[in-house]
């Protein structure tokens, strides 16, 4: 199945914060799906997925084969969900 990401503007504005090689990564990793996502146990429905040792991507699938795209940023950004 070939799903298709939309960022949320809250993605959009922080993707802007980490390094450019970072970004770059990110861009990688999420254009070919290489996620190593897993299940955020703390948070019903939401995944992460590891860009660096210190960079996630939080997101969720939304119906069909759309990926919502929340936020970016480094480890702590778990706590602000």
């Amino acid at each position: 199945m070939k799903y298709r990401l939309k960022p949320t503007k809250v993605f959009q504005k922080n993707l802007k914060r980490p390094t450019r090689d970072e970004q770059r990564r990110a861009a990688r990793k999420l254009n070919i799906l290489i996620l190593r996502a897993k299940k955020v146990k703390s948070l019903e429905g939401i995944f992460e997925c590891t860009i660096s040792d210190d960079i996630r991507v939080l997101w969720k699938y939304e119906g069909g084969a759309v990926i919502l795209l929340l936020d970016i940023g480094r480890h702590k950004i778990l706590d602000k969900m």
